[in-house]
């Protein structure tokens, strides 16, 4: 049985550095932002159509107005649905798909959620931090000149999309941590001991 490390992260505490290093050190593969591209070639759908939406991607709720984006694509696509429900169920599929071939870490997109009813070992991970180390972390990993204002605008919207969206695919509250196996904060703990901790608790499930 496959073991999936699932998590869900505040803007600005580094979830995806920090998936990816311990995807890295496992030696495991790793899910993120690229689901989305991975969705798009397994509905069979037009990237070009989508494009607009991908490039600002993040984990957004249902727009309504979004259905001028929908072309037909293959079987596996929902019909006459948002584009945003489209993206995610077909997401949904891919992540169930992966996780049943393979170890891996999926970032965001409901996984611990999804993956609850399949055959693998699930390893729910919420990560947070204080605003101020929010707030810095993303002014100094932005890859553009940001100023500190912007950044905390950033944090907040981007927290509220991503409560948002795990509210409207899951029916529950994104910080509630009865939703996680384990909550981290890598303010306190720092990036090297949460990988460190993640990869030790990926290897004690991995071995039952």
């Amino acid at each position: 049985m496959n073991t999936v490390i699932c998590i869900n992260r505040k803007k600005g505490t580094g979830g995806a550095r920090i998936g990816k290093l311990v995807a890295n050190q496992l030696g495991i593969a790793f899910f993120g932002k690229n689901l989305a591209e991975m969705a798009i070639e397994y509905g069979g759908l037009d990237h070009t159509k989508y494009e607009p939406m991908l490039k600002k991607y993040e984990e957004t709720a249902p727009n309504k107005f979004t259905y001028s984006l929908l072309d037909i694509g293959n079987s596996h696509v929902t019909k006459m649905a948002p584009a945003e429900d489209i993206i995610y169920d077909l997401e949904k599929e891919v992540i169930i798909k992966e996780a049943k071939e393979k170890n891996c870490v999926v970032i965001g997109r409901c996984g611990g959620d999804i993956l609850a009813d399949a055959d693998v070992r699930v390893i729910r991970v919420f990560l947070t931090a204080s605003d101020d180390y929010r707030v810095k972390y993303i002014f100094d990993h932005s890859g553009e000149e940001v100023t500190e204002k912007e950044a905390r605008k950033k944090m907040e919207h981007d927290d509220k999309q991503r409560a948002q969206f795990f509210k409207n695919y899951t029916g529950k509250e994104w910080e509630d941590p009865a939703s996680y196996d384990i909550v981290v904060n890598v303010e306190n703990l720092g990036v090297e001991e949460t990988v460190r901790l993640l990869c030790g608790i990926f290897h004690n499930e991995y071995e039952k």
